[in-house]
């Protein structure tokens, strides 16, 4: 297996990774116990595990002792840690069912190898860029899907159109958002100023707000409405970077741009051809959207929180037969440590992520999870400030923008666990953190 280096290059299995993630198909294998949705083989899963059974033959085989870590190493170590233990103590005291709580950290795996196999495979500003065409590549062939089903065949997602091998509403329109997030703002920090031909520099921008009619298309309130606060903090984070009058007004302008074009194929594309349509325009009803984010969030997620808390441990019986020292210290345990991996029950999802992980993992997880989000924020805004190459401001900009939106959606959604945008995203990840350590490197060297 070592001799595939040999035949393909890193760059070569990074971009079939990617192809993977965005065009793939998936297979349905079957159910898992009180979930009300099927269970999906993807062709990134298999790429996934050629790739880490390529990656462990070519690491024995140079037989190094050490490992570079990358940026995240620890905080990432940490979080699949306390799932971890979280898990095993769960799976003792019999709080969840086996396949469904390892199928779910599973997921979280993916994400975080996805991460690393990035980080370590990316080593110039050459193949960083040849990714970012990769991905534009890949969003333009599902928005032709999109295309495809609003004026052909009809929708085939939860209630607008879907990518390509998905269904979900959330699924849909997070993965166009975090694709046009990274792509927008690499755009915006490397081709907006810099001497490019301008037909090049429009074309590229042009194929960019293309991607607007795949999130618009999903008809996801809750990725709407974080399509604009990722724009607008996309903006500001451009005006802080140039710190020019002249740039802070031709922001503003490209901000309308993009906002007129939003509603420009809102009104003419969405609108006419997609029955459901109209739920977007919730969001401009404060009242209902209100009374819809209490009803379809906050009430489930009260429930699910209920449930959860409250559910007896048959391993262990009732608890009058078990003693008060021992009921003492599963109340700890449940608080400390959650109920694990795929405790909640009640309904497909859980609609809040900071909850679910609280419901999980406990005060332990929940902590964990936000030292890992600061520490995303804090690296991505140190490569932000200090970057010396375009390219390399343009990622950081987009993991700045990226992880505060998903932040921002997981009030209302599990954000961090759904599969096609999270791959996108940890791919992303890995590819800002790999181009400004190289760009540090390269820096250090000169």
């Amino acid at each position: 297996m070592a001799d595939l280096k040999k035949i393909i290059s890193p760059t070569a299995l990074l971009i079939i990774l990617a192809l993977s993630i965005g065009l793939t198909p998936s297979i349905p294998v079957g159910t898992l116990e009180g979930l009300e949705r099927t269970i999906d083989i993807r062709g990134e899963d298999i790429w996934i595990l050629v790739l880490f059974f390529f990656w462990l033959s070519v690491f024995l085989k140079s037989r190094q002792e050490q490992i570079e870590k990358p940026p995240l190493f620890l905080p990432i170590l940490f979080w699949l840690g306390a799932g971890l233990v979280s898990l095993l103590i769960n799976l003792f005291l019999g709080n969840i069912n086996v396949p469904r709580g390892v199928f779910y950290f599973a997921k979280e795996l993916q994400f975080f190898f996805v991460y690393f196999f990035t980080f370590f495979h990316v080593r110039s500003l050459t193949t960083t860029n040849k990714l970012f065409r990769i991905w534009l590549f890949v969003a333009l062939l599902n928005i032709v899907w999109v295309f495809w089903q609003i004026f052909f065949i009809g929708r085939r997602g939860e209630y607008g159109t879907a990518a390509l091998n998905e269904w979900g509403v959330f699924p849909t329109g997070a993965f166009f958002l975090i694709l046009f997030i990274f792509i927008f703002n690499w755009w915006l920090h490397v081709y907006w100023k810099a001497g490019f031909p301008f037909k090049k520099k429009y074309l590229y921008l042009g194929a960019i707000l293309i991607i607007i009619v795949g999130i618009l298309g999903a008809l996801s309130k809750t990725v709407f409405i974080a399509f604009w606060v990722a724009l607008l903090i996309s903006m500001i984070l451009y005006v802080l970077k140039t710190k020019t009058l002249k740039d802070a007004w031709a922001s503003f302008l490209l901000f309308l741009t993009v906002g007129l074009f939003t509603f420009a194929a809102y009104l003419s594309v969405i609108l006419p051809n997609l029955p459901a349509a109209e739920r977007l325009m919730k969001i401009f009803s404060s009242s209902d959207l209100a009374g819809d984010v209490q009803r379809t969030r906050f009430d489930v997620s009260a429930l699910q929180l209920q449930e959860a808390l409250e559910r007896p441990l048959e391993i262990l019986g009732p608890k009058e037969s078990i003693g008060p020292l021992a009921n003492f210290l599963l109340e700890v345990s449940k608080y400390a440590f959650g109920r694990g991996k795929g405790a909640i029950l009640l309904g497909p999802e859980s609609h809040n992520h900071y909850l679910r992980n609280f419901i999980e993992t406990g005060i332990m997880g929940s902590l964990l999870f936000l030292t890992l989000m600061v520490a995303v924020l804090y690296f991505a805004w140190k490569g932000f400030k200090d970057a010396k190459n375009a390219v390399s401001v343009g990622l950081a900009a987009g993991l700045l923008v990226a992880t505060l939106t998903v932040l921002f959606m997981s009030i209302v959604v599990d954000a961090f666990i759904v599969v096609k945008p999270n791959m996108t995203y940890w791919f992303f990840a890995g590819l800002t953190m790999a181009t400004l350590y190289y760009g540090r490197a390269q820096t250090k060297g000169n």
